[in-house]
């Protein structure tokens, strides 16, 4: 399954090198597995994205990333056939783990703590 959002996050600060600066953004919120929004996360290779985070279920348990790309701050999208996080923008590509495969990014992807508890995850 792979999807990609066309949603532009806010305005970026660029330094004098033309360096575009990515606030990442804040987590801080629990997602119930039950909840038809959330059905994706039931299959391991689903995600959803709540809030510009990209939460992400793997063989090995759940993971969650910025869902801005560190170059252009567009919403990346999640592609579980090859497990990587893709930029529909500058077509920079990032690893399961957020770290950059190909650029222009040369950032990795912020990370967040995901704990489940039941059928609630909690992205901290």
């Amino acid at each position: 399954m792979f999807f990609y959002s066309s949603f532009l996050a806010a305005c970026n600060k660029s330094d004098a090198t033309g360096t575009t600066s990515v606030t990442p953004p804040k987590a801080g919120f629990t997602l119930d597995l039950t909840a038809p929004q959330n059905a994706a996360l039931l299959n391991v290779g689903g995600y959803v994205n709540h809030g510009n985070i990209n939460v992400v279920h793997t063989s090995g348990g759940f993971v969650a990333f910025s869902a801005l790309c560190t170059h252009d701050a567009c919403v990346v999208g999640y592609n579980s056939t090859v497990y990587q996080f893709q930029c529909p923008c500058d077509g920079g590509i990032f690893d399961i783990s957020g770290n950059v495969v190909s650029g222009p990014a040369t950032v990795a992807l912020p990370s967040y703590t995901v704990t489940q508890s039941g059928n609630n995850l909690t992205v901290n």
